[in-house]
């Protein structure tokens, strides 16, 4: 996380940049996403396919 402050003519502005750790949490949301999803599917192919 990167705090940046600019000094303007008539006030300060402090801005935070937080790409690193957006970057790590988009990830690991996908990487959850992907794991319930092939476990719905995985039960859904069970119920349905295995019971005949």
């Amino acid at each position: 996380m990167v705090i940046k402050i600019e000094n303007l003519n008539t006030c300060i502005k402090i801005s935070k940049i937080a790409e690193d750790d957006y970057i790590k949490y988009k990830n690991k949301m996908k990487l959850l996403y992907s794991v319930l999803t092939l476990f719905v599917q995985y039960k859904l192919y069970k119920l349905y396919f295995f019971s005949f």
